[in-house]
């Protein structure tokens, strides 16, 4: 029978807290070393195929996440049965702590965008860990208000560019994880729709549609039903530098591209 804390993803992250990728970063690394070995016999690592949800909005909180790779989607849905992408999450990020201390369900459903591995620590487990140590009750509201204001100085950073800009930074955001090269183009294989797109970027659909064929008269990006081309990955590249202010060449490993 398999260990269930061995982590399934190829060898990348061992049951180890201390092996992690993220522990030297996260608020788990100042913890002393009998505490983390009782942390690590109270959670599991699970591994969730795409298009799997990690848990859906309405859910009760049973268990503190943290993300170790791939991409989650957190959607929230309204009375009328309508889904909406409203952030998209990235490794290293921890998921559920809100729910946890409010005592309340979740807020968002998390949709697996890609095949993803997370550490699960249930709830009592996390309960029992904040009990222990405070120091570490006091890290995570330190880094869910700095999560908050990230969010928040990214969403008005959002907000100060045109509707254009929004879409080609998002979209390039989405290439490093969905893009990959085909000769001199690039394709992106959006986890969202054009709905989701808009939504995530705080604009009108009208708006939305209206930039998708801007974008296209400038010959920048092709929108297909399952997917975004960009004809000249080096000249998309160019329009995103201008956009963020960066003059500094690329070098060949730094393009937006994976998956390939």
């Amino acid at each position: 029978m398999p260990n269930q804390n061995q982590c399934p993803h190829g060898g990348d992250h061992s049951e180890s807290c201390d092996a992690c990728d993220f522990a030297p970063a996260s608020v788990w690394s100042d913890m002393p070393a009998d505490f983390m070995t009782s942390l690590a016999e109270r959670k599991t690592v699970r591994k969730l195929k795409r298009g799997n949800y990690l848990f859906h909005q309405g859910d009760p909180c049973d268990a503190v996440f943290r993300l170790l790779s791939g991409v989650l989607l957190l959607r929230k849905g309204d009375h009328d049965g309508n889904s909406l992408v409203v952030r998209m999450v990235r490794p290293g990020s921890t998921l559920g702590y809100r729910a946890l201390v409010r005592g309340e369900v979740h807020s968002v459903s998390a949709h697996c965008a890609t095949e993803v591995v997370v550490c699960h620590i249930p709830a009592r487990a996390a309960r029992w860990a904040f009990e222990q140590n405070r120091a570490l009750e006091r890290d995570f509201v330190a880094n869910l208000v700095r999560d908050i204001d990230q969010i928040e100085d990214q969403a008005l950073n959002m907000l100060t560019l045109c509707v254009r800009d929004r879409v080609l930074v998002l979209l390039y955001q989405m290439a490093e994880h969905f893009g990959r090269d085909e000769g001199e183009a690039l394709c992106i294989d959006t986890p969202v729709s054009k709905s989701d797109m808009a939504a995530m970027l705080g604009i009108a659909r009208e708006s939305m549609s209206r930039c998708i064929r801007l974008i296209e008269e400038q010959g920048l990006l092709r929108f297909h039903h399952d997917g975004v081309v960009a004809p000249c990955r080096k000249r998309f590249q160019a329009a995103v530098d201008a956009i963020l202010g960066e003059v500094a060449p690329k070098s060949e490993d730094d393009r937006p591209a994976s998956n390939g």
